[in-house]
């Protein structure tokens, strides 16, 4: 979608015409490349001159912040709201211990054309390759697990997996639980192997989804792969990257905010503290805060 102000910033975009644009996270990441993470503005065409133009943008996690350092270095004048006392979102790294630890967001998902990549180079940020082979594992009883098992049972997961696809075509549209569709396979296999299978399910899928089998769909599991390649972290920590899309950006921070009213004059957005005006904003508020209601859009 295109607003009549001349936008193609494919976010939740609240803009002075009172249109909403849409655009959803896989083929944001996926089709744009990295000059701020993954955002591309065309050349906007204002009632008013572009120098003079004002977006609020609520929210500093990276969406928030790719948009703001994009609209800023197109030479538009950007104001940052957030409801934190800190930047990056679900991006957080802890320097309390004695080496950085991530909280949040860890990897680079597949290297191979990640707008991340792009940005961790950009920012000197060092990372480091994850070798998923290198491993050992210990059963119950604190011996490790034998090394062909362990390749036995990886075979079997990759099996696993391409079940996924075979069921897609055979369900027609219909969805299953991850959990009805893989359980039966696991229980052909050999005793001594199905603890190593169900441990690469554990630490594959349900830690990487956030939660069991039995509430992940068949149809729509691992819609979020988009790039191919290895894995990759931060040994300094990611918050290298949002520290690097802040740079030069005015942020207010502990500004949470209650309601955005917009018009075809402009936008207004008010703070337990304040009230800012500006002609548009875009809006990078996580689902959850949305869905509480806890914004009034007017």
């Amino acid at each position: 979608m295109q607003s009549t102000s001349g936008w193609k910033l494919r976010l939740n975009l609240w803009n002075y015409s009172g249109e909403l644009t849409l655009m959803d996270r896989r083929t944001c990441l996926k089709g744009l490349s990295c000059g701020a993470l993954s955002l591309i503005v065309n050349k906007p065409t204002f009632a008013k001159a572009q120098s003079q133009f004002s977006v609020l943008v609520i929210g500093a996690g990276i969406s928030g912040l790719a948009a703001a350092k994009t609209l800023q270095d197109n030479g538009i004048s950007v104001t940052v709201l957030e409801a934190r006392d800190r930047i990056g979102g679900r991006i957080f790294t802890s320097n309390a211990l004695s080496a950085p630890i991530d909280f949040g967001a860890s990897w680079i998902h597949g290297i191979n054309g990640n707008p991340i990549t792009s940005l961790a180079q950009q920012y000197g940020a060092t990372t480091a390759l994850t070798d998923y082979d290198n491993i050992e594992i210990y059963g119950p009883k604190g011996t490790a697990e034998n090394p062909r098992n362990l390749r036995s049972a990886n075979r079997a997961f990759r099996q696993l997996l391409r079940s996924i696809r075979t069921a897609r075509r055979e369900l027609d549209g219909d969805d299953i639980s991850l959990a009805r569709l893989f359980n039966p396979q696991i229980r052909r296999y050999p005793k001594k192997l199905r603890r190593m299978i169900k441990w690469n399910v554990l630490s594959n899928v349900v830690v990487a989804s956030g939660t069991d089998t039995r509430g992940l769909s068949t149809l729509s599991f691992g819609f979020d792969e988009a790039y191919g390649g290895n894995d990759a972290l931060f040994p300094s920590g990611y918050s290298q990257i949002t520290t690097g899309l802040a740079t030069g950006l005015t942020i207010e921070t502990g500004e949470v905010v209650n309601s955005i009213n917009y018009t075809s004059g402009g936008v207004q957005v008010t703070t337990g503290s304040q009230t800012y005006q500006a002609d548009a904003a875009v809006v990078t508020l996580p689902l959850g805060v949305l869905r509480a209601g806890s914004v009034q859009f007017t």
